[in-house]
């Protein structure tokens, strides 16, 4: 409670700079008491321009212009209207994209202040920020609450975004976005949009409709490009929770009229946010609007845009200006709105990015409608959106299924592998475990043999997408371990001989699994030369794939590996002969835990490692020997835990502080 509480004052207090100190608070509420008052209200302040001494009229209307809505859970609210932040430089950002307000001045949007009906209502305007004759903010003690605000908002949108807020703190965060939504200066009222996003998220659906929505409506309207572009982002968080009768209406009511707004940065806006707005319907039985689908796909004549014709045109006449080469004089079209958002240079990009939510929420039956655009895109050249595809491919193929996979995204998983650009292949590759096995059966036999053809011809020249090859060997060899496993095992090989220790650890991880598939005694053929390798660091990986076979509990293969290992208890160096003592400390303590008699062969290991020069090497086996005599068990070992056989330890304490801590 306490907390709430000490949340809500330092949150709606960084708002209220501007308000007096000494304004009553009600219990449990930073809001002053006099907030809600008991008849709605309607002030309206004259324009400071018409009359240098403000005229006020009260009046009761129960459907006043930008009155908040009532309900059971907000009292009806007193609205002011205020200077127009038009007329204020502090306020208003000197933009050709800004559009004048040619609406009156009753449905300006003005500061929502709460008051105590008892007041009179020209005790209200002196909590409204300091104008001078001009309409101006005072930039002394305005500029700051101002600031205030503006933080405010931000740190609401935080907490609320992540933060368990109980309702009464909602309830206090809800009323003073609605009262900082209708603030003069444009900046506030646009960080007020993302904390009403926020909160449409958390509060009940009556407060949605009945205070966020009208709040919503009068921000996309607003005579400033700025806070009609950030509210474009709360839509589709309210969106989201409306009936699919509300949704659909909000939701064309809102992206066609900002798709052609006169702002290219409000119609770039609308495009970014079309893919999310189109994936709230993906529950609704009719599925999105068709004119939302339409402004996604973009009109057919322009393909030049999609596939990058347009961007590649644009970037040779910059760099031919750039060296002072005379350009062909063009004449000039001016571009509609609407051509300008079919034609933005970024659309290919926001498309490749949200092209799987889209096809989520139309379903694989619906393909059709999205192939062409889609095909179109992946003819663009561009790496990032090269890049933004493959990450896609796996979730694509899910989506429309293996059919529609294997003809129209086959092509782009192979086109991103074989790309100059790492990231791209990097991307290709991390979705491969799961994107093969969708293909058919000469498909997936060609993707993998790709792998290991690329591989051995160095095409894979970043660590991560090797890494990546060795994470997915698993997933491979499920989906064709039984039809090529030769093919498999060279790529095991390949990750086990890297020079990167990463990819060999990926690959060593997967060795149990892979051991089970693709059959245990060519996997030992294929890994026994490696403790014979003139490369030490080959011999280190050959112990630690021992470690990590020997300790698996489903793995009986002692007699598979001891013999080499053992040759390794002399090894020259001393890392090596580490790995041997870790490994075979680790075999003691499983035998000991399972009851199962202790081998010849690992009793010799053990015995020849404790006279070893080094002591780093005789600290891992101290005091083996004599617990694995002893008639008890438990009291002379640590428990036996798998160890991560990839990541070097500390040598275990000395036996004399094992038995002092037993004691």
């Amino acid at each position: 409670m306490f907390e709430q509480e000490l949340l809500q004052h330092v949150v709606i207090g960084m708002g209220r700079l501007d308000l007096d100190d000494d304004v009553e608070m009600s219990e449990g509420d930073v809001i002053p008491e006099a907030v809600w008052p008991a008849e709605e209200q309607t002030v309206h302040v004259a324009n400071a321009e018409d009359e240098p001494t403000p005229q006020v009229t009260s009046f009761k209307s129960p459907k006043a212009p930008g009155a908040s809505p009532v309900s059971s859970y907000f009292p009806p609210a007193v609205t002011c209207a205020v200077p127009s932040p038009a007329s204020s430089n502090s306020s208003t950002p000197n933009s050709s994209n800004s559009s004048s307000d040619t609406s009156s001045s009753a449905s300006s949007p003005g500061m929502l202040l709460h008051a105590d009906p008892n007041r009179s209502s020209t005790e209200i305007l002196p909590s409204l920020p300091p104008f001078d004759e001009d309409g101006a903010l005072d930039e002394g003690e305005g500029d700051q609450a101002a600031v205030g605000r503006l933080s405010s908002m931000s740190l609401m949108a935080a907490v609320t975004a992540n933060g368990d807020l109980d309702d009464n703190t909602k309830h206090a965060f809800v009323r003073e976005v609605e009262r900082v939504g209708h603030d003069p200066v444009y900046w506030v009222r646009r960080e007020a949009s993302y904390a009403l996003g926020a909160l449409a998220k958390v509060v009940p659906e009556e407060v949605v409709l009945l205070s966020l929505m009208p709040l919503f409506e009068t921000l996309r309207r607003d005579s400033q490009w700025h806070v009609r572009h950030s509210a474009l982002f709360a839509l589709p968080a309210i969106l989201s929770r409306l009936h699919p009768g509300q949704r659909r209406k909000l939701a064309l009511e809102s992206v066609l009229p900002l798709s052609t707004d006169e702002s290219q940065t409000v119609r770039s806006g609308a495009l970014e946010c079309l893919g999310e707005v189109i994936y709230t319907f993906h529950a609704d039985p009719g599925g999105p609007p068709k004119e939302l689908v339409e402004l996604f796909l973009g009109r057919r004549e322009d393909k030049r845009v999609r596939d990058g014709q347009q961007a590649t045109e644009e970037r040779e006449r910059y760099i031919q200006s750039l060296l002072g080469r005379a350009n062909p004089t063009l004449p000039v079209r001016p571009e509609s709105p609407l051509t300008s958002f079919f034609t933005d240079s970024a659309r290919p990009l926001i498309c490749a990015f949200n092209m799987p939510a889209v096809a989520l929420t139309l379903g694989g039956a619906r393909w059709p409608e999205l192939r062409q655009t889609y095909l179109d895109i992946s003819e663009n050249r561009d790496p990032s959106i090269r890049r933004t595809l493959a990450a896609s491919l796996a979730e694509m193929a899910k989506i429309i299924g293996p059919e529609h996979a294997e003809v129209d995204l086959l092509g782009v998983w192979w086109d991103s592998v074989v790309a100059d650009d790492e990231e791209i292949r990097e991307r290709a590759l991390g979705i491969t475990e799961a994107f093969v096995p969708m293909m058919g059966r000469d498909n997936r036999a060609a993707m993998v043999r790709g792998l290991l053809d690329g591989w051995q011809a160095g095409s894979f020249r970043g660590w991560r997408e090797r890494k990546s090859i060795s994470k997915s060997l698993a997933g491979l060899a499920s989906a064709v371990g039984d039809e090529m496993p030769e093919v498999l095992r060279a790529l095991l090989m390949k990750a086990l001989q890297d020079d990167i220790a990463a990819v060999r650890e990926a690959a060593i991880s997967i060795l149990p699994r892979l051991w089970c598939t693709l059959g245990g005694a060519d996997l030992q053929q294929d890994i026994r030369p490696l403790s014979q390798a003139q490369v030490y660091r080959k011999r280190m990986t050959f112990v630690t794939c021992a470690q990590t076979l020997l300790t698996d509990t489903k793995l009986e293969l002692e007699d598979f590996f001891l013999p080499d290992v053992t040759a390794l208890a002399n090894d020259a160096v001393v890392g090596v002969r580490i790995g041997v003592a870790r490994l075979a400390r680790a075999l003691l303590e499983r035998s000991r835990d399972s009851g199962r008699p202790i081998s010849g062969q690992l009793l010799a290991i053990i015995q020849q490692l404790s006279s070893d020069p080094s002591a780093v090497v005789q600290a891992y086996v101290r005091g083996c020997l004599d617990s694995a005599f002893s008639p008890t068990t438990g009291n002379q070992l640590t428990p036996g835990k798998r160890s991560r056989p990839a990541t070097f330890s500390r040598p275990p304490p000395p036996q004399s502080h094992l038995n002092s801590r037993i004691s």
